[in-house]
């Protein structure tokens, strides 16, 4: 998948943060589209192999809570796992990595 590929968000993960009892945040910069908070995203491996599909996104971070990011913007993607202690459990719900897609 590309960034020119029919797709509404594309942006590639450039590292990703454990906030204990909080969830994950995907780092990157958008490479095509926008995304908004409550969109559902999905996620691909850099070869294209689906990782997980309708992530309800929680939150945008940016110096400062966001609603709405567009394309060349470096955010944080905020993504809900409450009840975890470690980053492990954490990726075992989610298992973003870095170099994976987002994309909707």
């Amino acid at each position: 998948m590309k960034a020119t590929d029919n797709v509404l968000f594309y942006m590639r993960i450039e590292d990703v943060f454990f906030i204990k009892c909080r969830g994950l945040v995907a780092t990157g910069k958008i490479e095509h589209g926008s995304v908004i908070v409550g969109d559902a995203l999905n996620v691909k491996t850099e070869n294209g192999n689906q990782v997980k599909e309708n992530i309800r996104l929680d939150g945008l971070e940016i110096f400062g809570h966001i609603t709405v990011a567009t394309e060349g913007m470096n955010i944080g993607l905020f993504f809900k796992i409450p009840h975890v202690q470690t980053i492990d459990e954490a990726l075992e719900i989610l298992p973003i990595r870095q170099g994976h897609i987002f994309w909707k």
